[in-house]
């Protein structure tokens, strides 16, 4: 976590911690590189590469692979020293003029949205390519625009709505994309095994069009291998950013470059095209659905289908990643005032950069009507490739401006500096080779950019914002006592949950710290929060310290930003040393989730006790002066019997143990474990006097209706968890999570925590044994 305003600890007013959790491992971020650059590229691009250079597009694949790796080196350097939202636009902002930051973002957001619109319209033709579409005889090639249209609107009202995949969600359609791509090359590789001097003849002459036409294949392909540089953009994001960059970076580069290699091989030497025809020209020929066409010769029915699915899968999910990347370029440009204001501005509800993604969306959508797909191909890799000269050339500038004194770079280029040299050196030849309508077409974006510098951003004074001292609290210095609570406050309005923490802590002599969690669509970076949210939440967080000061409290408190909202909970409970985690809860969910999405996890995998309170009456001057305590057998039950003394204490209240048989004959039982309970809380506080603590002992049929029957003349129910939760899908067992939800007064429900506990005893405590 990253953290921000942080305070002495000393002083009783404490102010607001404010953290901005780093969610993404090195699988996560090594899948947002795989599932970027294994999108439409290959899908899309084979066909059109193999017509530009016959069976040598698999050399100009290699190519493009080894030069990418020059600017690769270039990227994991700097993404390990900046580890900054925006990847090479925040890289060049940094290493040269303000004019050329504006001139690298202006291309970069270009060049995403006509990535974008390659894949809308490869999704496009596989869409067709798979179902025969008909509508109203509309021609294919309208059909094709209308599909792409219709596809691109839907994922910017998608990221709008900030209701796209999550992260998690995302690594599994890589997955799934790769094992696809797998298919192909296993069933590719046995049809060469089975004839293996056809496939070898298929790729000769090797070189039909001469190596112009390598060189040409190389500028239409370059975009396939664009995508790793989209981990550079999320680098806030990512855990131990420093190690976990470079290595996500290298990683997918080298599975990227292996398994184009093996689609291109295959697709070349694995087909037999029925009129005689070279397996290249037929390709070229099939276009952007050539593996598809490909697959059909050697592939069964089904493993057709499954390619098919696997270009539309891959198209529409480079889509939605790349929109989501040229949305954080632009809303980056605006937070730097290099953009107008409108781009940096945050839906209040979404927490998404609404104006930015819409925009966007409206470039993507212009772009795909109006220009041919092998355009659109050559336009985004120009922009890439210079926008990718222009980062090799911020390593060169940023070692002489900011020397290993002033910056820790956690990776540095081998070799230095032939990579970013020869970087800048291929990514500017290739650009040469680009078709000369994608050059007007950029020429003309480039164009808008410096008139719209020169009329309006420079007339803007450059902002420099003062450097912040972050000062580092020390764990002992910020939890001074030995017991330790946590509450996470989702609603501000429920103060009696505050007050009912204050007593616990108080009662433990303990100290406090309030949380509270921004919880933001994966599709968004983490500092897209902005300031007014952060500040309004903290203005929140000060009015619950009031009611915890007046309760002798003066508590901790916390805003972290978060795309996990039970992972950062469970992350604050660790890194705090955390005892004692009290969660608010609203009632009934009708979601699958028995207390709620948040509730469950964090119940479930809390490295602490935690107690679960819902407040039936939440006025303020309401106090529970009755107090029920079921009596239950394990450490949940005694711990159960803690938060109702502490409870006891603070509101002067009666608390009557009760003890349900389910016959008659058990009822010495029953009145045996009633006895015991009240003894134990006279042990524990010895200041509760008989008149406030009673004992009940009756027969019930049922457990729950006994205890829901006798709640209707208390304030509050007080159980311990379950032994029988670890053995269903449940949270604290059957009975509590009833009980709660049927019981019309306040509820506390507690587990202990217990590590290494024995089957045994917990089969005994749920009452198996």
């Amino acid at each position: 976590m990253t953290s921000d305003n942080l305070t002495d600890p000393n002083n009783n007013n404490k102010e607001t911690k404010v953290v901005f959790r780093r969610d993404l491992g090195l699988f996560d971020a090594t899948m947002i590189g795989i599932g970027a650059m294994i999108g439409a590229g290959i899908f899309v691009l084979t066909g059109i590469a193999a017509e530009k250079a016959g069976p040598a597009a698999i050399l100009a694949f290699t190519l493009n692979g080894i030069l990418t790796f020059f600017t690769a080196f270039s990227y994991a350097e700097l993404a390990s020293a900046i580890p900054e939202a925006g990847g090479g636009y925040s890289f060049i902002m940094k290493a040269m003029p303000r004019y050329m930051g504006f001139l690298s973002g202006w291309m970069l957001w270009f060049a995403y949205t006509v990535a974008c619109s390659l894949y809308a319209k490869g999704f496009a033709s596989y869409a067709l390519e798979m179902y025969s579409i008909d509508l109203f005889g509309i021609s294919e090639h309208s059909l094709a625009l209308l599909i792409a249209f219709l596809i691109t609107a839907l994922f910017v009202i998608l990221n709008v709505l900030g209701t796209v995949v999550s992260g998690k969600a995302e690594n599994i359609i890589v997955m799934a994309k790769v094992l696809i791509l797998g298919v192909f090359i296993i069933f590719g590789l046995k049809a060469i095994l089975q004839n293996p001097s056809y496939a070898i003849s298929s790729f000769s002459p090797f070189l039909p069009n001469g190596l112009n036409g390598v060189f040409v294949a190389m500028g239409l392909t370059f975009i396939a291998f664009e995508g790793y540089d989209l981990i550079a953009t999320v680098s806030e994001e990512v855990k131990d950013p420093e190690k976990n960059i470079p290595r996500a970076i290298f990683i997918s580069l080298l599975v990227t470059i292996i398994i184009y290699l093996f689609i291109i091989f295959t697709a070349i030497g694995a087909i037999y095209p029925e009129n005689g025809i070279p397996s290249w020209i037929f390709l070229g020929n099939a276009g952007e659905t050539a593996i598809v066409e490909a697959a059909k010769q050697f592939i069964p029915s089904i493993g057709f289908l499954v390619i098919g699915a696997g270009g539309i899968l891959s198209t529409m999910s480079a889509l939605n990643a790349t929109i989501i990347a040229s949305s954080r370029v632009s809303f980056s440009m605006g937070r730097d005032r290099l953009l107008p204001k409108l781009f940096e501005k945050i839906h209040s509800q979404r927490r998404t950069p609404i104006y930015a993604v819409l925009i966007t969306g409206f470039i993507i959508i212009l772009m795909a009507l109006t220009l041919p797909i092998e355009s659109v191909a050559s336009a985004a890799s120009l922009f890439f490739l210079l926008t990718f000269a222009m980062v090799n050339m911020s390593v060169i500038l940023l070692r002489k401006k900011m020397p290993e004194g002033k910056i820790k770079r956690g990776y540095k280029i081998p070799l230095y500096p032939i990579p970013p040299v020869l970087g800048v050196i291929s990514s500017i030849g290739i650009s040469f080779y680009i078709e000369q309508k994608a050059w007007i077409v950029g020429l003309l974006w480039i164009g808008l950019g410096i008139a719209i510098y020169a009329v309006f951003i420079s007339k803007f004074e450059e902002e420099k914002e003062e450097e912040k001292v972050v000062t580092i609290v020390s764990e002992k210095a910020l939890l001074s006592k030995k017991y330790h609570v946590l509450l996470p406050i989702a609603n501000f309005s429920n103060t009696k949950l505050v007050e009912f923490a204050s007593a616990i802590t108080s009662k433990k002599d303990g100290d406090l710290t309030l949380l509270n969690v921004i919880g933001i669509p994966w599709t968004n970076a983490i500092k897209m929060v902005g300031s007014r949210f952060v500040d309004d939440r903290r203005e929140k967080l000060n009015k619950i310290k009031k009611i915890t000061r007046e309760k002798g409290i003066i508590p901790n408190s916390m805003i972290v930003v978060s795309h996990n909202i039970p992972d950062a909970v469970l992350d604050v409970a660790k890194e705090e040393k955390i005892d004692l985690i009290i969660l608010g809860w609203r009632g009934w969910t009708l979601s699958n989730k028995i207390f709620g999405s948040v509730i469950d996890p964090v119940v479930q995998f809390a490295p602490c006790d935690v107690a679960v309170i819902k407040t039936h009456n939440r006025d303020r001057d309401w106090i529970p002066k009755k107090i029920l305590l079921p009596t239950g057998r394990g450490d949940h039950a005694k711990r159960a019997v803690d938060i109702a003394i502490s409870l006891c204490k603070e509101y002067d209240s009666e608390i009557t143990v009760i003890s349900i048989a389910k016959e008659h004959r058990l009822l010495n039982k029953a009145k045996k474990y009633a006895t015991n309970l009240t003894s134990i809380i006279k042990e524990k506080e010895s200041k509760i006097s008989d008149a406030s603590l009673s004992e009940e002992v009756f027969v019930s049929k049922s457990i729950v209706d006994g205890i829901v029957n006798k709640s209707t003349e208390y304030d509050m129910v007080v159980l311990g968890a379950s032994g029988e939760w670890f053995l269903k899908n449940l949270v604290f067992g059957s009975i509590p999570e009833i009980v709660a939800k049927r019981v019309n007064c306040s509820v506390i429900m507690v587990k202990k925590y217990r590590r290494g506990t024995s089957l045994l005893k917990r089969l005994r405590e749920g009452g198996y044994l």
